[in-house]
């Protein structure tokens, strides 16, 4: 007779249990790899895999510095500029591996990040969802990076977590009618995020 399987509790114990990242709010991640990319119309993004402190997998998770007309996502340059902060990066340079460019300046880096889940609708018409960064920030303090700079409170987070909802995209546009991009602070555009 011929084993098929070996007892493993350490397997069996994961029966059920979920490995990636389902809800949004703030998860202090180790950045396991950061790839530069571009779309076919142009736009350019880092796309970060990540995995939370209790070991949860998120990936595809993109930050859209450059937009499709060639022009600068300022709300993109913010998190990537507010991540450079927080993790005292000054330069972010490219490393090819292949076809493939990876920013080694923030591989293998940890970092809050205050994950907004996003449900769309696929082409098929069923529901999927993605993950953006709604912000940066230290673990061990709590704190953006204007909170650390400006010496203020650790508040942004609480208060994010306190009001967190999920967003809804359709055709590119949340339901209350918002760019996809903002807040989940309605009303607040992107550009007047401080960082």
């Amino acid at each position: 007779m011929n084993n098929i399987f070996t007892y493993s509790q350490d397997s069996a114990l994961k029966a059920g249990s979920m490995d990636y990242v389902e809800f949004g709010g703030a998860y202090a991640c180790t950045i396991k790899q950061a790839e530069y990319i571009s779309t076919a119309t142009g736009a350019a993004a880092l796309e970060f895999s990540l995995e939370t402190s209790e070991g949860l997998k998120c990936g595809h998770v993109k930050v859209y510095y450059k937009k499709s007309d060639g022009t600068e996502n300022t709300y993109g340059t913010s998190i990537i500029n507010a991540m450079m902060g927080l993790l005292k990066i000054t330069a972010l340079t490219s490393r090819n591996a292949g076809t493939q460019y990876f920013c080694p300046e923030l591989t293998g880096k940890a970092i809050g990040l205050f994950l907004q889940k996003v449900i769309y609708t696929r082409n098929d018409q069923s529901e999927g969802f993605k993950f953006e960064i709604a912000v940066p920030f230290s673990v061990s303090q709590n704190k953006t990076l204007r909170e650390i700079l400006g010496n203020l409170p650790a508040e942004e987070i609480a208060k994010r977590a306190r009001v967190y909802k999920d967003k809804r995209e359709t055709n590119n546009r949340t339901q209350k009618g918002a760019p996809a991009t903002t807040t989940q602070y309605p009303g607040i555009p992107d550009d007047d995020i401080p960082y």
